[in-house]
């Protein structure tokens, strides 16, 4: 946890009873040889897998976020064609980077596009 703050949420009991059986052998197989290779080995597996659980669920929950800030953008642009950045950045809660970020993503899919100006231009969505 010190080195890395990740770690302070790996549910360490829970891994270990989930691999009860692969702990035991892991120990005992230590136990034998009077090295603890195999029970590192074991738990820097099973930390591993554990850690890329956590990477695929914090990308779910990032592409969750995205799906909901893009919504927000659209449905903004859609009651308000003329809205600034400034404006979808306090409706969507985002950095302007952020949500110039989802605009050009918007735009690269084709599912809006700029007419006119940054100043007198509007939204369409297409």
């Amino acid at each position: 946890m010190q080195w890395n703050q990740i770690f302070a949420w790996i549910p360490v009991e829970t891994i270990v009873k989930e691999h009860q059986q692969e702990y035991y052998t892991a120990i005992a197989a230590s136990d034998k040889s009077g090295e603890s290779t195999d029970f590192i080995t074991f738990m820097l597996r099973c930390l591993l897998e554990s850690l890329l659980e956590m990477s695929e669920s914090n990308q779910k929950s990032n592409q969750k976020s995205n799906q909901k800030s893009n919504q927000k953008i659209l449905e903004a642009i859609g009651k308000s064609p003329g809205i600034s950045i400034r404006e979808l950045q306090e409706i969507a809660g985002l950095s302007e980077s952020g949500v110039k970020k989802i605009i050009r993503k918007l735009r690269e899919d084709g599912i809006v596009r700029r007419v006119g100006g940054a100043k007198g231009g509007h939204w369409e969505i297409l």
